[in-house]
């Protein structure tokens, strides 16, 4: 198994099952649950060796201090410590929030405070979260709002209640939906068919099949006069009427006509539209900064585009500037400043004023990483650098430079072996497994046994123990016959 320190982008397919089983760790002790309410399995193992992971059947995300544990059919909660704080006897149970959580008992939902002490009484068939100083519960078929100390403050009435944003909660009646403020005051009225929550100030509703906006105070602020509508995103919403598409500000003004076929959200400044089966770029005023004349176009990266005229792949900037035109027939996006392209099945790279630096001729081409990209030529690959050079010929199974020191891997037959930057061969291709260390040291295993040598092929370590890995940028681990030795920048090893 190859071990690497760290990973942020991976060069190659192979190179990416590899990576995966090292860092995907296993975690033996969690499994998979389905609970009555909804929550979230922890995610973060970084305590794995805690005997908390081998007392319980799962151990949820921590929340105000406190974390949701199951063992069989029954929830409780542990300390950041492990410590059981609250006994597992309930059917439930919640995250804690603002020293509050929903639990179950006997098909009944009630709230707990951190003591395990019962706040509100087991007697509701649902109940939300403890949010603004309101709990939206169900009591008898019908829905309210009690206060955090059980005490009905709205009363159940309505249908159906949905969890407070600020001030305001929504409720519905007769499949109608307005908004109450926390002491159940109608603030809009219940007769809108959807509302949605609030972006930006602005609260999207629809009324009698078209789309409108009300603001906080419940007031209309934009009338309902659009077939389709969106929610605000820096200042701006998508709406849509007669099939065509536009930008309004949250004044209800039209800053961009409404008049394109198909229209997306801005990114950096620019928005794609189409008209008439033509892409281009508008900037938040309506103005073309990439014509309307393209047959499709993909996302900016690194300022470029990909846009493609009678199945042909070129680039255009955020100026609009065609620097490379449609000519290729596979187009990726740029990445480090390079972009991979291709006709009749071959790849090559280019730069931003369109030079192709290689040729067009491997069978598959990686984005640039860390100055190297991947290539391959009838399944073997090599490594070019930012000049198109080759520097590792396309002979190898598997290839590629490590992100924290000037080895580069190079594997053939399951046998692996060093290459320096230049592309010269250090370290034989013999080894069975490898794991990266620190700058001019890195460990490999031969005939069972672990080593370490430098870049110039010396031994600094014998092949003689178990397992070795990195610890952190200047220490490794490693261990003998169940003894563990730490092992320094020098590579010098000393008993832990």
């Amino acid at each position: 198994m190859i071990k690497l320190k760290t990973a942020k982008k991976l060069l190659s397919p192979v190179t990416a099952a590899l990576m995966a089983v090292v860092l995907i760790q296993p975690v033996t002790s969690i499994k998979a649950a389905e609970t009555k309410y909804p929550s979230k399995i922890i995610a973060d193992y970084q305590n794995e060796g805690n005997d908390i992971y081998s007392k319980y059947d799962d151990v949820f995300e921590y929340s105000d201090g406190l974390a949701v544990v199951r063992r069989g059919s029954k929830y409780g909660y542990v300390d950041a410590n492990g410590k059981e704080i609250i006994k597992l006897k309930y059917e439930a149970a919640e995250d804690f929030n603002d020293g509050l959580a929903a639990v179950m008992l006997k098909g009944k939902w009630g709230f707990i405070n951190k003591k395990g002490k019962t706040v509100i009484p087991f007697k509701y068939s649902f109940v939300g979260k403890y949010a603004y100083g309101r709990i939206a519960a169900k009591f008898k078929g019908k829905m309210g709002y009690l206060d955090g100390k059980g005490k009905v403050v709205i009363p159940f009435k309505y249908e159906r209640t949905y969890n407070f944003q600020g001030n305001l909660g929504q409720v519905e009646n007769n499949y109608k939906t307005g908004y109450i403020n926390r002491n159940g005051k109608i603030i809009t009225p219940i007769k809108y068919d959807e509302l949605f929550a609030f972006d930006e100030g602005m609260s999207l509703a629809v009324l009698n099949d078209r789309y409108g906006y009300i603001d906080k105070t419940g007031k209309v602020a934009i009338k309902f006069k659009y077939d389709r509508a969106y929610a605000f995103r820096n200042d701006l919403a998508i709406v849509t009427v007669d099939g065509k598409s536009g930008f309004i500000n949250r004044r209800g003004k039209v800053l961009v006509p409404i008049k394109y076929d198909e229209v997306n959200l801005f990114e950096n400044g620019l928005a794609k539209v189409m008209i008439d089966d033509k892409w281009g770029f508008i900037n938040n005023r309506g103005k073309a900064r990439v014509p309307l004349k393209y047959d499709e176009v993909r996302s900016f990266n690194d300022g470029y585009v990909q846009v493609m005229l009678d199945n042909k792949w070129g680039f255009v900037n955020k100026q609009g500037k065609e620097v490379v035109t449609p000519k290729y027939d596979k187009a990726y996006a740029f990445y480090n400043g390079f972009a991979c392209v291709s006709n009749n099945n071959k790849w090559g790279f280019i730069d931003k004023t369109g030079k192709e630096i290689t040729e067009l001729k491997y069978d598959e081409a990686y984005d640039f990483y860390n100055n190297y990209a991947n290539v391959s030529i009838n399944k073997k690959q090599g490594l070019i650098d930012i000049t198109g050079k080759e520097i590792v010929p396309t002979k190898y199974d598997t290839v590629y430079a490590l992100l924290y020191s000037d080895f580069i891997i190079v594997i053939n037959n399951n046998k692996f072996g060093c290459l320096n930057k230049d592309g010269e061969e250090i370290i034989e291709l013999k080894y069975e497994d490898i794991t990266e260390l620190y700058g001019d040291l890195i460990a490999l295993k031969l005939n069972g046994k672990w080593g370490i040598l430098n870049s110039k092929n010396e031994v600094i370590q014998p092949f003689k123990y178990d397992s070795i890995q990195a610890v952190n940028d200047d220490e490794a681990e490693a261990k003998l016959d169940g003894k563990t030795f730490k092992i320094d920048y020098k590579g010098e090893a000393t008993p832990k």
